[in-house]
């Protein structure tokens, strides 16, 4: 019982860390022309939406 509280907790406090550390300040929205998507995924990778 008191082990399956302990893990309880310490996913509580893993998820109010992460919670709280998540930084949106690189994150912008524009107006754009065209309705098109460009997703960066690594330094290799791309992904696009149209």
């Amino acid at each position: 019982m008191k082990k399956s509280v302990s893990i309880t907790l310490f996913l509580i406090l893993i998820l109010i860390t992460n919670i709280s550390l998540a930084s949106y300040d690189t994150v912008t929205m524009t107006v754009v022309e065209e309705p098109i998507c460009t997703i960066e995924i690594g330094e290799n990778s791309k992904f696009e939406k149209n």
